[in-house]
């Protein structure tokens, strides 16, 4: 979260009893507050969104994980949503457009590779696409009774992949004792859940 975003939150919910910490992922201290003077492990649980995923070694991964675990109580939990490792190159087209999102890599990817996020937008037909956005028109199955329509790139992100041996070595390492790749639950779309652009991971200290 940005610092301009915390600050809207704040005025938005004046009375809210949250505590915003802002700190480099990389290198995060024990954190302690208004109800933790003594620097002592104090949470005990603890969630990170699209973390995972900016780590571009498996070296940046492991200290990403030290910060998080050296801020768990003995048997705390981590929970975290990023982009699925574990993806086909199917994922990987065009064609997934229509969920919000194209993705770009390397065909055979290697630890370190970069993965373009693109971020899509259905085009409305009486719209002008900037000059600088890019049209898709993704294949639609004949068995699918929908119209042909083109997205706009709204805005794009770059995350890096790890492979899942990268990220087994990388929990060990940081010391969680367990760790558990979480299947998506079914959402009804077709080309989601065949090829998740997303994955859910739990570990615990």
């Amino acid at each position: 979260m940005s610092f301009a975003l915390i600050q809207e939150s704040k005025k938005l919910s004046p009375n809210c009893s949250i505590e915003y910490i802002i700190h480099d992922s990389l290198d995060l201290p024990v954190l302690h507050s208004q109800q933790n003077e003594e620097h002592a492990p104090f949470y005990d649980i603890s969630f990170a969104a699209y973390l995972f995923c900016l780590a571009s070694t498996e070296e940046e991964l492991v200290q990403m994980l030290e910060s998080i675990y050296k801020n768990l109580k003995p048997g705390g939990l981590f929970v975290t949503v990023t982009d699925n490792i574990f993806d086909s190159s199917a994922m990987y087209s065009d064609d997934t457009a229509s969920l919000g999102i194209v993705k770009e890599s390397n065909k055979i990817r290697r630890d370190g590779d970069e993965v373009i996020v693109k971020f899509m937008q259905q085009q409305d037909n009486n719209q002008q696409c900037h000059q600088e956005h890019t049209e898709y028109e993704p294949h639609i199955p004949n068995s699918v009774e929908s119209e042909r329509h083109q997205y706009t790139e709204l805005c794009r992100v770059t995350n890096y992949w790890l492979s899942p041996a990268a990220y087994e070595r990388a929990f060990k390492k940081a010391g969680f004792s367990h760790w558990e790749w979480i299947e998506m639950p079914t959402t009804g779309i077709e080309e989601f859940d065949r090829n998740p652009p997303i994955t859910l991971l739990k570990l615990i200290k």
